[in-house]
């Protein structure tokens, strides 16, 4: 019988899943173990060129698989932390989004990162929004996902994800791939998207077909404002939909803000709306930026998850001729001022068309005042408030 062993202790024979993997990360080892982070830079290109998408896929779910080995056999091992961190580093530098993921190798990476702290730097989530992408959210993969979502409370301070930044997008991509979980229970009280949920769900055939891809093209890691890349993509899922169809949908779907109503709004609520606004942007078409001005009159259980809502009335605004969109802007500015900016250059630009300028804009409380020093105290406090620590990969 064939048997590898490699520095960690690992015993690879032929009768263990991925063997040709685990014999691969065995070399690995090794040569992290006698050359550092230069066996990890020379590897990463060779791996690269010489396995295939699917090959790379079986490497990365065989490191998962050893560095549950190790933790369950740390006891009897001689440094096993290092062993998982060299393991860690090279699978971290091997995600892509574009390798052949199946829900299974997904589970077992979900779990990895739940599970073991040597995992906690970096996250799953742009693999299975690239599955959920062209795939449906399982019960299975989605009961892991909100594992997952349960033990990712206390953020960048607790050890997962090496910042606050790189912690929420990771929450917010969560919490909108579990919207998609046609199997989770309906509470429009809950979250005013549920009422968009429910109708989406009753959807059969072609329609709901469209509606699905519309709805995957909404991620919870958007950056503040629509680029290019996303505009252009939406106008394809748009013209699928029909521009009818989504000025009827998106006029029921914004009816209850008109009833006066209070509504709230969950974190995957308010990326549902912010994209369902940007497409109504696209549709240019004055009746749709109609319904979608209701919610500067919107009552709000609570603002919290709102703020980046309302700055998406921008892009439905700029479709406007400046006259008609003038006083919708001058209520948006003085109801949701935010440090974004993007609603106060659009007033800019806009009174500066309409020949309005910026002295007369600040006499009438338009243009947002901020207090340089106050700033410049608010965070030196921070920086005071301990060492700034630069985490380096650990060489033994």
């Amino acid at each position: 019988m064939q048997v590898t062993m490699g520095p960690d202790g690992f015993l690879a024979t032929k009768e263990v899943p991925d063997y040709t993997a685990h014999v691969m990360l065995s070399d690995y080892l090794r040569e992290r173990q006698a050359a550092g982070g230069a066996a990890l830079e020379s590897a990463l290109p060779r791996l690269r060129k010489e396995l295939s998408k699917r090959e790379l896929v079986a490497l990365i779910r065989a490191i998962h698989a050893r560095i549950a080995w190790i933790a369950s056999e740390e006891r009897a091992l001689s440094e096993p932390r290092r062993w998982q961190e060299f393991l860690a580093q090279l699978a971290r530098n091997l995600y892509a989004p574009n390798l052949p993921f199946e829900e299974a190798d997904l589970i077992r990476l979900i779990e990895g990162h739940r599970r073991y702290s040597v995992l906690w730097s970096f996250g799953p989530e742009e693999l299975v929004g690239a599955f959920l992408a062209t795939h449906d959210l399982s019960p299975d993969l989605g009961n892991e996902l909100r594992r997952f979502q349960a033990e990712l409370k206390g953020g960048g301070g607790q050890g997962r994800y090496p910042s606050q930044a790189s912690y929420q997008s990771a929450v917010q991509q969560v919490h909108m791939m579990l919207w998609h979980d046609e199997g989770d229970a309906l509470d429009p009280a809950r979250c005013w998207s549920d009422r968009v949920r429910g109708d989406f769900r009753a959807m059969t055939g072609a329609r709901k077909t469209a509606w699905k891809a519309l709805f995957r093209h909404i991620k919870g890691n958007a950056p503040a404002k629509p680029s290019p890349s996303w505009r252009k993509e939406a106008e394809k899922h748009l013209a699928e939909v029909g521009i009818e169809e989504f000025r009827e949908r998106f006029s029921a779907w914004l009816a209850p803000f008109e009833l006066g109503a209070p509504q709230s709004l969950t974190v995957a609520g308010s990326h549902v709306l912010r994209g369902l606004l940007w497409h109504a942007a696209l549709t240019n078409d004055p009746r749709v930026a109609a319904t979608a001005l209701v919610l500067l009159d919107a009552k709000w259980k609570a603002k919290r998850n709102v703020d980046k809502t309302m700055v998406a009335l921008v892009s439905v605004l700029e479709t406007l001729a400046p006259a008609e969109a003038w006083p919708a802007l001058v209520r948006l500015q003085q109801q949701w001022p935010t440090t974004s900016g993007q609603i106060e250059r659009l007033l800019k630009k806009i009174a500066a068309e309409l020949g309005i300028g910026e002295a007369e804009l600040a006499e009438r409380g338009l243009l947002q005042k901020r207090d340089i020093e106050a700033d410049a105290e608010k965070y030196m406090a921070r920086l005071n408030k301990g060492p700034i620590t630069v985490r380096q990969p650990r060489e033994r």
